[in-house]
């Protein structure tokens, strides 16, 4: 059961007088305890950090987002998995998607639409082939991942106008495809925020499922509950304490610069549920389907997640949370280097093959 100081608050005045909040916690490999990082997420965090690029002028950060390098994974995948690129029609233009199916794909089953991170300005298919592959091999479903327009070129709602154009798409080609009229939506990230608002705007007649990753479910959590948000809702060991505030520290300055690129420095659009699904209303989060929630222990982003996940059950809306101990925002990233990764991805896999 979890009820931190600031869900309390949140909450305060609710029909419920209490909220409780449960979750499977996956404990760092050989491990059974909580609290500390994984030893191979630490190393990853130093290495991070010696790089000092979070020091740079604005401009430079986002081409060096834009074009990691540092940012590798594996594919774990043991069968083929068929890749095809194509043009996604949306209307109005089109957009560069890339479809993978697996051997063992059963016609008519739903295909995954996943919508990348990336802080809504960067993210791309060398970030994620992996991942997409493992996941396909997994479910046994087809995934699409799609190259939406980015900030700040585009600014919002273009990007979820673009995620609700390719289900559009999904659907009027789903005999082409061979898949249900139902489809998946699952998104780390910036891209769960963008699968948000596609559910606020098309509902959930059409999606089966729903899995966010590490969600940005709040822009803004520290100044929209400036009084309850702290350094101790993310409890680590005194030896861990340092490295955990500088990944803390690095999303909690990035929020200006996200503000400036995706919402073209409207901050009235913060508290807009299109951007920040914490604020939606009762009746707007009845609009989900039954979601899968993936959270990790020091993802600066764990804590607007819970409130979200609090507001689904309030609602009755069917919701699992899994936290995976020890780690960090952006945990799929880490694939083939981090034992949680893969595990997550079996996860969501499992979640999607019981339908």
């Amino acid at each position: 059961m979890i009820n931190s100081k600031l869900i309390k608050e949140v909450f305060k005045g609710s029909r419920n007088k209490e909220v409780i909040l449960t979750k499977k916690f996956k404990f760092v490999p050989g491990k059974e305890v909580n609290g500390f990082l994984d030893p191979t997420q630490r190393e990853m965090i130093i290495k991070k950090n010696s790089k000092n690029i979070w020091r740079q002028n604005n401009i430079d950060q986002l081409l060096w987002q834009r074009n990691r390098m540092d940012k590798k994974s594996f594919d774990l995948t043991n069968s083929q998995i068929k890749e095809e690129n194509l043009l996604v029609d949306t209307g109005t233009g089109k957009l560069i998607g890339y479809l993978f199916t697996p051997l063992d794909f059963q016609i008519n089953s739903e295909l995954i639409l996943f919508v990348h991170g990336g802080g809504f300005t960067a993210g791309s298919i060398r970030d994620y082939r992996n991942q997409c592959r493992y996941l396909a091999e997994q479910s046994g479903h087809k995934v699409l991942f799609v190259e939406y327009h980015l900030a700040p070129e585009d600014v919002y709602p273009k990007q979820i106008i673009d995620v609700e154009r390719t289900v559009g798409f999904i659907q009027t080609n789903r005999q082409k495809f061979k898949v249900s009229h139902n489809l998946i939506l699952m998104g780390d990230s910036a891209g769960a925020s963008i699968i948000n608002g596609v559910v606020l705007d098309l509902g959930s007649d059409n999606i089966s499922l729903v899995i966010e990753l590490y969600g940005v479910c709040d822009l803004d959590i520290v100044n929209n509950h400036e009084a309850y948000w702290d350094y101790s809702l993310y409890p680590v060991v005194k030896s861990d304490q340092r490295l955990v505030k500088s990944r803390l520290d690095r999303f909690k300055n990035s929020t200006s610069t996200m503000v400036d690129y995706y919402l073209n420095t409207d901050k009235k659009l913060i508290k807009d549920a299109h951007v920040s699904i914490n604020f939606a209303s009762d009746e707007e989060i009845k609009k989900f389907p039954r979601i899968v929630l993936i959270e990790c222990e020091y993802d600066f982003f764990r804590i607007c997640m819970d409130i979200f996940a609090c507001k689904l059950i309030t609602n009755a809306i069917p919701v699992s949370i899994i936290e995976y101990g020890g780690c960090d925002h952006g945990l799929i990233d880490r694939l083939g280097y981090l034992k949680q990764a893969e595990d997550c991805l079996k996860v969501c896999a499992n979640e999607i093959k019981s339908l």
